[in-house]
């Protein structure tokens, strides 16, 4: 039985595609991006193109890779799944209900020149291990840290990213990073502020590195059909360090 420790690594997962073999041991086909709980009951949010075109079949589908064990990593499986109508987020609810957050999604917190936090599993660390001769695909939990450089809206759309509100950010998450909470820095009271979630990026070099969230104010009031209630509203009963 898996139990919740105050490690970030049991609240922000990477999401992986996971098959059943014919020995019926699970096995890791590929990772797919970053999630995290919120409130309690298993909820998780990512991005939308996280999860977007993924297997959901008996032998084969999504599950949070929420904690490495002494005999591999601890598998969860993600049982329902909902996108945003317009937005580039995704609801979804994992195969174990104790799971709870002290990650809660707030709206009108943040503006630029807010310094954040962030945490998710970025491909570029994902194939370090060597095994026999080949690259193992192990994920690797990335912290990393900047402030909002500014506000983007519908106006001034981002290149293959749907949405119509956005921070632009001083630092680049990777490929893999997408779906990871954007954390206000000045956090209290036993509740971490996602003002966001991290959703891409744009690299013009020399010019323009910069990295992209979806505001809180674009998907906060949504309420998926799955988790019965919006996802601003989402709060853990749990007490947290």
């Amino acid at each position: 039985m898996f139990v919740q420790s105050d490690r970030i690594r049991d609240f922000v997962f990477p999401i992986a595609e996971i098959e059943r073999t014919p020995e019926g041991n699970l096995r890791l086909v590929r990772c797919r991006g970053t999630g995290f709980l919120v409130g309690d009951g298993g909820y998780a949010l990512t991005c939308a193109h996280v999860v977007d075109g993924a297997p959901d079949e008996p032998n084969r589908g999504l599950a949070a890779i929420l904690c490495p064990t002494r005999g591999g990593w601890w598998s969860v499986q993600i049982r329902r799944r909902e996108v945003h109508p317009t937005e580039d987020v995704a609801a979804f609810v994992l195969d174990d209900s104790s799971l709870g957050s002290f990650i809660a999604v707030v709206t009108g917190m943040a503006a630029a020149s807010m310094t954040y936090m962030a945490w998710g599993y970025p491909d570029d660390v994902t194939l370090e291990l060597e095994a026999d001769g080949k690259l193992v695909e192990r994920p690797d939990l990335v912290y990393t840290e900047g402030y909002i450089r500014r506000s983007i809206s519908n106006e001034l759309p981002i290149p293959n990213i749907p949405g119509s509100k956005f921070f632009e950010l001083s630092e680049l998450g990777g490929r893999g990073f997408s779906g990871a909470p954007v954390i206000k820095r000045e956090t209290g009271g036993g509740i971490w502020q996602a003002v966001g979630i991290y959703c891409g990026e744009r690299v013009t070099e020399p010019a323009t590195r910069v990295g992209y969230c979806i505001r809180s104010e674009a998907f906060g009031s949504w309420a998926p059909q799955i988790f019965g209630a919006t996802i601003s509203s989402l709060r853990s009963q749990k007490s947290w360090p």
